[in-house]
């Protein structure tokens, strides 16, 4: 797994956090977020950024008392907040409204993580359409959250030089989906079929 200091590393020389406001204004402004980061820094860090652009932003901890947590869910709920910023504390069996946006800044080694991180934007809702903004290389590690997954004892198989799950990024939108779709079902766009060409050899 990522430890946070050689995230925090990775992350000095990047302009992370106003591609997370930009991104989230582009893709889904105004829709109701979880943000999750890999430290408590970077999360106070996110929400400010957030706030300071306009947008109610709100980070929440372990640390932060239920009373007081309990009011930013119920303001998330009411849709006074619109970025509910945190590390893992959202995560399994944490009650927390329906949302249509997942944030990821942590990266993770972990699929059992990636998963139920996405899956928070999932939530079956009419009409609803979840965005998941993937700024940390998360689903080139482990494919898209709904794919279709063989589940064994034996752990995950090691692999090198190409990631474990082919997936195609649209070069008109940048989404992510599966090869086996002609078109982006983002934005319809049709990747060009490139032909392979033969050449022959010299003797």
């Amino acid at each position: 797994e990522f430890s946070s200091t050689s995230i925090d590393q990775a992350m000095q020389e990047k302009t992370i956090y106003g591609d997370a406001i930009k991104h989230y204004k582009q893709l889904a402004d105004g829709e109701q977020a979880i943000a999750y980061c890999h430290s408590v820094e970077a999360s106070k860090r996110t929400a400010e950024s957030f706030r300071e652009h306009g947008i109610n932003a709100v980070h929440l901890d372990a640390k932060t008392p239920k009373k007081e947590r309990d009011e930013i869910i119920q303001k998330f709920r009411d849709r006074e907040i619109r970025i509910l910023c945190n590390v893992d504390l959202i995560g399994e069996g944490f009650d927390v409204p329906d949302c249509s946006t997942v944030i990821m800044l942590r990266p993770t080694q972990s699929l059992s993580l990636y998963i139920q991180q996405a899956m928070r934007g999932m939530r079956y809702r009419p009409g609803k359409t979840s965005i998941i903004i993937d700024h940390v290389d998360n689903v080139r590690r482990h494919g898209l959250p709904d794919m279709e997954r063989e589940w064994t004892s034996e752990g995950k198989k090691e692999t090198k030089g190409k990631p474990e799950v082919p997936i195609r990024e649209c070069e008109n939108c940048y989404a992510v989906y599966s090869p086996k779709e002609k078109a982006c079902p983002m934005c319809g766009h049709v990747p060009e079929v490139k032909e392979q060409k033969e050449y022959e050899v010299d003797e």
